[in-house]
């Protein structure tokens, strides 16, 4: 799809609208709700949703070559962002974007910068994390690797040709550019074999399993 910022929030107020089943709105609030609540791990029909209470938000973020966006919308106080840049490496900006509107505007969820100590890469971090990974509750994602570069960080490459640093941390992994967070769930030693990515404030939870790259 493609649109323009004011396009887009002009889309998710009448999207929050119908969740709040206000009157003559775009959609019924029957499939604004379905759209708005999680029908597989942190996906609904359309968006990606998370939160709870005042707090609950849904929304989508865009990538394709050369450009990144991001949609977030709160029903409850029927607050938003839409923010479109014309960069393939706009995330972190759009991150720090979204924190500063949050804490102006006083959203419900303040989208903290989380402070977090970072521990030196050790071959056990390496052991546990370093692999490849498909996610087990999104469809039609490729599989993503997490690679050890050697000097006490790692790459996490999604496999579209976008990549950042990972550094071991108290969490797990992070990275300080898109507050990706990567945690080992299972087993409870050695090699991870189901991990979970989030972002920093706990949006857009997902599992992913550990699977054998492709020769």
């Amino acid at each position: 799809m493609w649109s323009t910022a004011p396009d887009l929030a002009s889309f998710g107020l009448a999207m929050m609208k119908a969740v709040r089943e206000e009157p003559n709105t775009l959609l019924s609030p029957a499939l604004a709700n379905q759209m708005a609540t999680v029908q597989s791990g942190p996906r609904s029909l359309g968006f990606e949703v998370g939160g709870e209470g005042k707090a609950r938000h849904f929304g989508h973020d865009g990538t394709n070559e050369g450009y990144n966006s991001s949609l977030i919308l709160y029903p409850e106080t029927c607050q938003g962002a839409a923010i479109m840049t014309n960069s393939d490496n706009a995330k972190p900006l759009i991150a720090e974007l979204l924190r500063s509107i949050a804490d102006t505007y006083h959203w419900p969820d303040a989208m903290p910068s989380t402070v977090m100590n970072l521990d030196p890469q050790s071959p056990i971090a390496v052991a546990r994390f370093q692999g490849t990974y498909s996610f087990t509750d999104i469809s039609g994602v490729a599989p993503f690797k997490i690679i050890s570069t050697g000097n006490g960080s790692f790459t996490f490459d999604r496999g579209d040709g976008h990549r950042e640093p990972l550094y071991p941390s108290n969490e797990g992994l992070v990275g300080p550019d898109s507050g990706v967070i990567i945690k080992a769930i299972s087993p409870a030693n050695g090699p991870a074999e189901t991990i979970t990515y989030s972002r920093i404030g706990g949006r857009g939870v997902a599992k992913a399993k550990r699977v054998e790259p492709k020769p």
